[in-house]
Protein backbone atom coordinates (compact mmCIF):
# COMPACT_ATOMS: atom_id res chain seq x y z
CA UNK A 1 0.00 0.00 0.00
CA UNK A 2 2.65 2.53 -0.94
CA UNK A 3 1.62 6.07 -1.77
CA UNK A 4 4.88 6.63 -3.61
CA UNK A 5 5.38 9.75 -1.49
CA UNK A 6 8.66 10.18 0.36
CA UNK A 7 9.13 12.01 3.64
CA UNK A 8 12.09 13.04 5.77
CA UNK A 9 11.11 12.93 9.46
CA UNK A 10 13.71 14.56 11.70
CA UNK A 11 14.04 13.51 15.31
CA UNK A 12 12.18 10.28 14.59
CA UNK A 13 12.87 8.73 18.00
CA UNK A 14 11.17 11.60 19.83
CA UNK A 15 7.71 11.45 21.40
CA UNK A 16 5.85 13.57 18.84
CA UNK A 17 7.75 12.08 15.90
CA UNK A 18 6.98 8.52 17.01
CA UNK A 19 3.26 9.20 16.53
CA UNK A 20 3.87 10.94 13.20
CA UNK A 21 6.04 8.04 12.03
CA UNK A 22 3.31 5.50 12.79
CA UNK A 23 0.72 7.56 10.90
CA UNK A 24 3.03 7.98 7.90
CA UNK A 25 3.90 4.29 7.71
CA UNK A 26 0.27 3.24 8.17
CA UNK A 27 -0.65 5.58 5.31
CA UNK A 28 1.94 4.00 3.01
CA UNK A 29 4.63 6.69 2.96
CA UNK A 30 8.32 5.89 2.57
CA UNK A 31 10.06 7.61 5.49
CA UNK A 32 13.69 8.55 6.02
CA UNK A 33 14.13 9.03 9.74
CA UNK A 34 16.86 11.13 11.25
CA UNK A 35 18.10 9.89 14.61
CA UNK A 36 21.11 10.71 16.75
CA UNK A 37 22.57 7.19 16.84
CA UNK A 38 22.55 3.78 15.24
CA UNK A 39 21.00 2.32 18.39
CA UNK A 40 17.98 4.61 18.01
CA UNK A 41 17.63 3.54 14.37
CA UNK A 42 17.82 -0.12 15.40
CA UNK A 43 15.09 0.41 17.99
CA UNK A 44 12.76 1.95 15.41
CA UNK A 45 13.61 -0.80 12.89
CA UNK A 46 12.62 -3.46 15.42
CA UNK A 47 9.37 -1.68 16.24
CA UNK A 48 8.41 -1.50 12.55
CA UNK A 49 9.97 -4.70 11.24
CA UNK A 50 6.87 -5.36 9.13
CA UNK A 51 7.36 -2.01 7.35
CA UNK A 52 11.11 -2.27 6.73
CA UNK A 53 10.73 -1.51 3.02
CA UNK A 54 9.19 1.86 3.92
CA UNK A 55 11.99 2.89 6.30
CA UNK A 56 15.41 4.43 5.86
CA UNK A 57 17.69 6.17 8.35
CA UNK A 58 20.16 9.03 8.46
CA UNK A 59 22.30 9.62 11.54
CA UNK A 60 22.39 13.30 12.53
CA UNK A 61 24.28 13.49 15.81
CA UNK A 62 23.97 17.25 16.25
CA UNK A 63 21.10 19.06 14.51
CA UNK A 64 22.75 22.43 15.08
CA UNK A 65 26.02 21.49 13.36
CA UNK A 66 26.62 23.22 10.03
CA UNK A 67 25.36 21.12 7.11
CA UNK A 68 24.04 18.45 9.51
CA UNK A 69 21.12 17.51 7.25
CA UNK A 70 22.79 17.84 3.83
CA UNK A 71 23.09 14.08 3.26
CA UNK A 72 19.74 13.29 4.90
CA UNK A 73 17.75 15.34 2.37
CA UNK A 74 19.29 13.62 -0.65
CA UNK A 75 17.24 10.59 -1.74
CA UNK A 76 16.64 8.60 -4.90
CA UNK A 77 13.84 8.93 -5.80
CA UNK A 78 13.81 12.40 -4.27
CA UNK A 79 11.90 13.52 -1.19
CA UNK A 80 8.45 15.09 -1.42
CA UNK A 81 8.07 16.40 2.12
CA UNK A 82 10.01 17.19 5.30
CA UNK A 83 8.52 17.05 8.79
CA UNK A 84 10.99 18.62 11.21
CA UNK A 85 10.43 17.57 14.82
CA UNK A 86 14.05 17.32 15.98
CA UNK A 87 14.88 19.61 18.86
CA UNK A 88 17.35 19.33 21.72
CA UNK A 89 15.97 17.89 24.94
CA UNK A 90 17.86 16.86 28.04
CA UNK A 91 17.67 17.30 31.80
CA UNK A 92 21.08 18.91 32.39
CA UNK A 93 20.22 22.50 31.46
CA UNK A 94 22.71 25.13 32.52
CA UNK A 95 21.66 27.92 30.16
CA UNK A 96 18.22 27.54 28.48
CA UNK A 97 19.10 29.84 25.59
CA UNK A 98 22.38 28.06 24.84
CA UNK A 99 21.13 24.52 25.59
CA UNK A 100 17.66 24.65 23.99
CA UNK A 101 16.81 27.77 22.04
CA UNK A 102 19.96 28.31 19.97
CA UNK A 103 20.32 24.66 18.86
CA UNK A 104 16.60 24.50 17.97
CA UNK A 105 16.83 27.65 15.87
CA UNK A 106 20.12 26.63 14.25
CA UNK A 107 18.78 23.12 13.58
CA UNK A 108 15.63 24.43 11.93
CA UNK A 109 17.59 26.90 9.85
CA UNK A 110 19.98 24.12 8.87
CA UNK A 111 17.21 21.79 7.70
CA UNK A 112 15.72 24.58 5.58
CA UNK A 113 19.12 25.41 4.06
CA UNK A 114 19.80 21.74 3.27
CA UNK A 115 16.42 21.39 1.58
CA UNK A 116 17.02 24.56 -0.42
CA UNK A 117 20.47 23.40 -1.58
CA UNK A 118 19.97 19.68 -2.12
CA UNK A 119 16.26 18.79 -2.28
CA UNK A 120 14.42 21.03 -4.75
CA UNK A 121 11.76 18.33 -5.12
CA UNK A 122 10.45 19.00 -1.60
CA UNK A 123 6.99 20.51 -1.87
CA UNK A 124 6.36 21.28 1.79
CA UNK A 125 8.28 21.54 5.06
CA UNK A 126 6.38 21.28 8.34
Amino acid sequence: MSTGKRVLLTGASGFVASHILKALLDSGYWVRCTVRSTSKATSIEKQYADKAAQLDFAIVEDIAAPNAHDKAVVADPPLDFVIHTASPFHANVQDPERDFLKPAIDGTRGVLQSVQKFAPSVKRVV
